[in-house]
């Protein structure tokens, strides 16, 4: 499985799908540490991208009614494609 490694790589786009890698995940309303904390997130939470401001991915958080929020890039992890069928 790719791990995200957003500043240094292209893996990640728009409308990408991420798995929160972590449990406690603060999802907050701008890319900095000192922004304030709207949700957390566990393991395995299904999210989003909108955009990327590195080391930040602004995204769309599942099962929220369309809340969105920022996530430190380290705490996603890029969801697999699937194998095309035959």
């Amino acid at each position: 499985m790719a791990m995200l490694s957003l500043p240094c790589t292209g893996l990640a786009t728009p409308g990408e799908t991420f798995y929160v890698r972590s449990n406690n995940v603060n999802v907050r309303t701008a890319p900095s540490l000192h922004a304030t904390v709207m949700m957390q997130v566990h393991y395995g939470h299904v999210v989003i991208e909108i955009q990327r401001r590195p080391p930040w991915v602004h995204v769309s958080v599942s099962q929220t009614r369309g809340k969105t929020g920022w996530i430190h890039a380290s705490l996603l992890r890029i969801v697999p494609l699937a194998p095309a069928s035959k």
